[in-house]
């Protein structure tokens, strides 16, 4: 055999083995979290939003980053901020409306200008650095201010593109990426990349987690009710949603949820454990960050008698079961309780509460993303039960000023539609439909799944880092009941305000997309 074939088969092989191993590797422990079931304490629903008063009139009504900037205006002990895009990159037709980077990076570097010793941790996702080839001077910036910066190993998680990944693993990430070797276009941004970072944005892995936390000792927590609409700015407090401080999403339509008492230490015990992989993994600047913030973080919980949550790295989160949650639902009208849930554990509950519901009863679905398959049959099953299932998409023609071909979408609300289930498209005129929402009730249960994930084999299949919260009451709660109001309001135009068209609108039967979505979903080659 000659040399070069060889060299070629010792490559295949090489490769080969690398798939092999990573597909019998487990996920790490920072993935697929279930949390015990707490009492919803000062619960808010934000909404982002946005509607055509007229054809080509675009209006906005936001705020969700206007509850994150004066949450983190008003900590005092502790911040922890796990988010997705953080840039001011944008496409070809830029978003005009707010500097989301700009805002969210003064306000953490004022933070801590006015509490030196207070940590702050801010944990986000490689794209921004372009996979290690560039540093943004709001990084800079955030490093220079003393806050702790880490970047999301995601080398150590599943892949989610296990072929490409293979080939990757042992043939590209061992030469590794450096900032500022420009020498091809890059795929976000204006500054040149290596063609490393190119590369390394193939695996079409990411934390896509949106999330802050905050600990204010200044005062004790409110003993509020779950109806309450001022939640409390003293004690622990924290925001799960599906918005990005990015400033070429600042329009997007986007939900989430502000609440307080034990389920936040519960979503601090989640970010531990990803910090803890970010602490051991082989990349030194990383585990340095990590590992510094983790020691800080210990010693705020140390000093907080009333976390009750004592060693982070040794508490191990209950596995609670559907019907602990119906009893703790059943215990009075207008309790709600809540609990936080990551990757496949939000596919695990979101096809439970869709399964529980029978004729009569109403799932209600606000989505960017619906392609994965378990959710597809669940919806359309249900509907043959004769549940009363919509479901509001995002018609996936619009990013970031690029158009798209409306997959997978438009080949799911297909059929959607041939089963049964009801469906509307967003109208959007630029922006994106980014909510990942469902809601259920079921006689006078009530549940309500939101956060970061959407329904897509990637963002639930243990491969993307997700976070969602959970709720259930009996009855009904603001929180609810302003999201029962806002998707009635979407779904029917209330007010003259045009928030979604017919299904017809977007409708495509095109066989060559049913194919192309379901090819993309399984293989992994999706960018969904």
């Amino acid at each position: 055999m000659k040399r070069g074939k060889r060299v070629l088969v010792i490559c295949l092989l090489f490769v080969a083995s690398v798939y092999a191993v990573r597909a019998v590797i487990p996920p790490p422990d920072a993935v697929e979290n279930r949390t015990s079931w707490h009492p919803l304490s000062d619960a808010k629903l934000l909404i982002d939003s946005s509607w055509q008063s007229q054809p080509g009139a675009r209006v906005l009504e936001q705020s969700l980053f206007d509850a994150v900037l004066t949450q983190i205006d008003n900590a005092n002990r502790l911040i922890v901020l796990d988010i997705f895009l953080f840039n001011d990159w944008q496409g070809p037709t830029p978003e005009t409306h707010r500097a989301l980077t700009s805002e969210l990076t003064h306000a953490l570097v004022a933070a801590k200008s006015r509490e030196p010793s207070m940590p702050i941790v801010v944990i986000t996702d490689p794209v921004n650095t372009l996979y290690g080839g560039v540093e943004p001077a709001h990084i800079r910036q955030i490093k220079a201010a003393g806050i702790h910066f880490i970047t999301t190993p995601l080398v150590e998680l599943q892949d989610s593109n296990p072929v490409y990944s293979a080939i990757w693993r042992g043939l590209i990430r061992p030469f590794g990426n450096e900032i500022n070797q420009p020498s091809v276009p890059p795929p976000f941004g204006h500054d040149k990349v290596s063609v490393r970072s190119w590369l390394a944005l193939l695996n079409f892995k990411a934390n896509h987690r949106k999330l802050l936390i905050t600990f204010n000792d200044s005062a004790a927590p409110t003993t509020s009710s779950q109806n309450s609409d001022n939640p409390a700015l003293a004690g622990w407090q924290a925001i799960v949603s599906s918005a990005n401080p990015h400033d070429g999403s600042s329009a997007h339509r986007n939900v989430g949820l502000q609440f307080s008492g034990r389920a936040v230490t519960d979503l601090l015990l989640t970010e531990f454990r990803l910090l803890a992989l970010a602490a051991g993994t082989k990349n030194k600047g990383i585990a340095d960050a990590a590992s510094a913030a983790i020691a800080e973080i210990q010693n705020v919980m140390a000093m907080d008698a009333n976390s009750a949550v004592g060693d982070l790295s040794e508490r191990t989160p209950a596995e609670p079961t559907q019907r602990q949650a119906e009893q703790f639902a059943n215990n009075a009208m207008n309790t709600a309780f809540i609990r936080i849930l990551t990757e496949t554990a939000i596919l695990d509950a979101v096809l439970a509460a869709i399964d529980a519901t029978n004729e009569g009863d109403d799932v209600n679905v606000l989505m960017f993303y619906l392609s994965h398959r378990s959710i597809v049959n669940a919806l359309t099953q249900a509907a043959d039960r004769g549940v009363s299932v919509r479901v509001l998409l995002d018609a996936n023609k619009d990013a970031f000023g690029r158009s798209k071909n409306g997959v997978p979408n438009r080949p799911v609300a297909h059929e959607l539609v041939q089963a049964g289930v009801q469906v509307r498209w967003c109208n959007t005129l630029g922006e994106q439909c980014h909510a990942k929402v469902i809601h259920t009730k079921r006689g006078e249960m009530q549940r309500l799944i939101l956060g970061s994930g959407n329904y897509t084999r990637r963002n639930l299949d243990n491969l993307n880092l997700e976070t969602n919260v959970d709720i259930q009451v009996r009855g009904n709660t603001q929180s609810i009941a302003r999201f029962v109001n806002h998707f009635n309001d979407q779904w029917s135009n209330e007010g003259d305000r045009q928030y979604s068209v017919d299904y017809s609108t977007f409708a495509d039967e095109s066989f060559f997309k049913r194919l192309q979505y379901r090819f993309l979903e399984s293989s992994g080659l999706a960018t969904f």
